[in-house]
């Protein structure tokens, strides 16, 4: 769904997410959790309107070279290829970084510890909590038809819950698969993709355009055209713009203060990451 990015850029009502420009690796240990970001040659690229980017944001985050190998582990993945690395280790309320190679394949400047990136498809995570915040409520069910909330928009949505679109066994082919996607022509066609307001009827209709690869129900196929139905149920739902439901449902009552939406030109602060395809 949409994506995040981290600075304190204006919130964007129509808040179209921007799509990636990171890989981000989560690594769960006995007593704390790694966040791995890595720009990347070959980065995955999620699609759907979105959430914004992340940043080591912290008061304690400090640049250390050594503990636990974390650093190493940056220092290998720029030998291996990736421009740069930068990782955020938490132990309870300190945080520290290790930032490793440059910010852009073409420059010298090193990672920057309070950088932006785009958080892509770990969007998806915030919508699912959204969702789930509105079951809690009362105001859906997991298993209610999506013709319940959008009568008509795709074939077969009283076949199709909720569940399923969280899931990813509806069967609706992934819009971002279309021919015509810019993702699918050139890295300069996405680059001006990312800058623009996507439309929820013309990715719909890219969707449409291909065939089903199964009922619903019947197998999982990762699709973002999901979530983009999702987006657009909690909107109905919720009675305002899928931004605001995130600002207000997650990023507000987590104090994710350096998290947010692109703004209507899909920019977001510097000083930026940047990301390949």
């Amino acid at each position: 769904t949409r994506h995040a990015r981290s600075g304190k850029a204006p919130r964007d009502e129509a808040g179209r997410w921007s799509r990636r420009a990171m890989t981000i690796l989560a690594l769960k240990t006995p007593f704390t959790i790694c966040a791995i970001a890595v720009a990347v040659a070959c980065t995955v690229v999620d699609a759907s309107p979105t959430l914004a980017s992340t940043h080591a944001d912290s008061a304690t985050a400090a640049k250390q070279s050594t503990p636990t190998g974390l650093q190493a582990v940056g220092d290998r993945l720029v030998k291996l290829g990736a421009p740069g690395a930068l990782i955020m280790m938490r132990e309870g309320a300190t945080s520290t970084v290790y930032v490793a190679g440059r910010d852009a394949l073409s420059s010298t400047h090193g990672f920057d510890a309070s950088a932006t990136w785009r958080i892509a498809s770990v969007t998806k995570m915030v919508t699912a909590s959204v969702i789930v915040q509105l079951v809690g409520e009362g105001k859906l069910a997991l298993d209610d038809a999506v013709a319940t909330y959008l009568p008509g928009v795709v074939p077969l949505a009283k076949s199709i819950t909720i569940r399923q679109l969280l899931n990813h066994t509806s069967g609706i082919p992934d819009y971002l698969s279309d021919p015509r996607s810019a993702i699918q022509i050139s890295a300069s066609r996405l680059a001006a993709d990312l800058r623009s307001q996507r439309s929820f009827k013309a990715a719909i209709s890219a969707a449409l355009r291909l065939p089903r690869p199964f009922m619903p129900g019947a197998q999982h196929e990762y699709s973002n055209t999901n979530y983009l139905l999702l987006e657009r149920i909690i909107e109905k739902i919720d009675g305002g713009s899928f931004s605001d439901a995130v600002s207000r449902r997650v990023l507000q009552p987590l104090g994710l203060r350096s998290t947010g939406f692109p703004s209507k030109d899909g920019s977001f602060p510097d000083p930026k990451i940047r990301g390949y395809v």
